[in-house]
């Protein structure tokens, strides 16, 4: 992991109460100074609305800290229920890991306080 952000890779089900967990450990990361999170959604089988909503939470809190979240590997149908809830306008989405570290890592670098 790089100190300008913090990888997070949840999995199975995520749900409203997997959501809150992963917003609770994510909130405590930020609240140690790593304002950009990636969420490597590869091992992601199902999400529902309620997780998409607390999502948009994270994102917003972290944008209100000058931060970002990042998503990345979508399944199928995480990537339709981002497209249904028209969410993948907002989020900002990679295939994997190694195109966000190739487009956004070295940015982070030049750009961190």
């Amino acid at each position: 992991m790089s100190d300008l952000y913090k990888v997070f890779s949840p999995s199975g089900i995520m749900d409203e109460q997997a959501a809150e967990n992963l917003r609770r450990e994510i909130f405590k990361v930020s609240n140690e100074g790593c304002l950009h999170i990636l969420l490597d959604m590869h091992d992601i089988t199902f999400m529902n609305s309620s997780a998409v909503g607390i999502l948009v939470t994270i994102l917003k809190e972290l944008r209100n800290q000058s931060g970002e979240l990042y998503l990345c590997s979508l399944s199928d149908q995480v990537q339709v229920m981002l497209e249904l809830s028209r969410m993948n306008l907002i989020f900002r989405c990679f295939t994997s890991v190694e195109q966000f570290e190739h487009k956004i890592v070295g940015f982070l670098g030049t750009n961190s306080p």
